[in-house]
């Protein structure tokens, strides 16, 4: 896979952790949130490993629902 189509697929991965900066994809398409994971992984396949920043995959954080007074 390319960078943006790892990227496009970075997009559940923000959504589902809100709080992650930055997640780590191989280029045969898995996501780790851990740099040593995704390093590991490509050390065992011939792939490589791409570091994706939230801004990237342009996951925006949705504003908290205001409860009316």
């Amino acid at each position: 896979m390319n960078k943006q189509e790892l990227i496009h697929g970075a997009t559940p991965v923000f959504k589902s952790h809100p709080n992650q900066k930055v997640v780590f994809a191989t280029t045969d398409g898995q996501y780790f949130l851990n740099k040593a994971e995704a390093d590991l992984h490509a050390s065992t396949s011939s792939v490589e490993v791409v570091e994706i920043a939230a801004k990237e995959a342009k996951v925006v954080e949705q504003p908290s629902p205001v409860n009316p007074a």
